[in-house]
C-alpha cells in the first residue's frame, strides 16, 4: 500500500514542478531607464503605501535575475523607499 501512495505522490510532485515559471524578460520602461527617483516615485503613485512599492519593487528585482540590467537605479529607489 506505502508504495502506492508514495508512487502516487512521486507523480503528482513531478507534474507540478514542470510548471515553475522561467526568470521574466526585463522589459523597457521606468525600470530599465529611470533613475532611483523616478522608480520609487512611480511606485508610489501606484498606491498601497510604501510596504507596496517595497514589494512591487523587490519582485521586479529578483524575478528579473541575470537580466537586470539597471541595478544602480533599482538599489538607489530602495534606499529612497526605505528612508520615506
Amino acid at each position: 500500500m506505502f508504495d502506492s501512495i508514495h508512487d502516487h505522490i512521486r507523480k503528482i510532485a513531478k507534474k507540478w514542478s514542470g510548471k515553475v515559471k522561467p526568470k521574466i524578460k526585463v522589459k523597457e520602461g521606468i525600470f530599465a531607464e529611470g533613475s532611483g527617483q523616478e522608480i520609487a516615485t512611480y511606485l508610489l503613485g501606484k498606491g498601497g503605501g510604501k510596504a507596496k512599492a517595497m514589494q512591487r519593487l523587490n519582485f521586479y528585482i529578483n524575478r528579473a535575475g541575470e537580466n537586470l540590467t539597471n541595478a544602480g537605479a533599482l538599489n538607489k529607489a530602495k534606499e529612497i523607499l526605505e528612508k520615506k
